[in-house]
């Protein structure tokens, strides 16, 4: 295990007080939960993927377009999205900094 140094953040630390900041806005009321509309699910499309288990998206800073094969749209800082199984993604990333989880 690397020593942390000023120059390499605590990325583990950035990453918690992100998702606890969704969790609080969730809590209060303040988030609005993007979901792609369900068409196209399970069919093979050329340049995107799907997974079998809903996938959450929480984007703490920057942006990401998402492609679906019902239309697209922007992931903005602090917004979560939901897709479901089978659900087709092309994602563009416009920051690396997005959290992802597959349950």
């Amino acid at each position: 295990m690397k020593k942390r140094t000023e120059e390499r953040p605590d990325y583990e630390a950035v990453c918690l007080r992100q998702l606890r900041r969704f969790l609080a806005c969730a809590e209060s009321g303040r988030l609005a939960l993007l979901l792609p509309e369900p068409a196209g699910l399970w069919l093979r499309l050329q340049g995107s993927h799907f997974h079998t288990s809903p996938e959450l998206f929480l984007q703490p800073s920057g942006g990401t377009q998402f492609h679906f094969p019902s239309g697209k749209f922007i992931l903005r800082a602090d917004a979560p999205a939901c897709c479901q199984p089978g659900c087709h993604i092309t994602i563009i990333p416009f920051r690396p900094m997005l959290l992802f989880s597959t349950w």
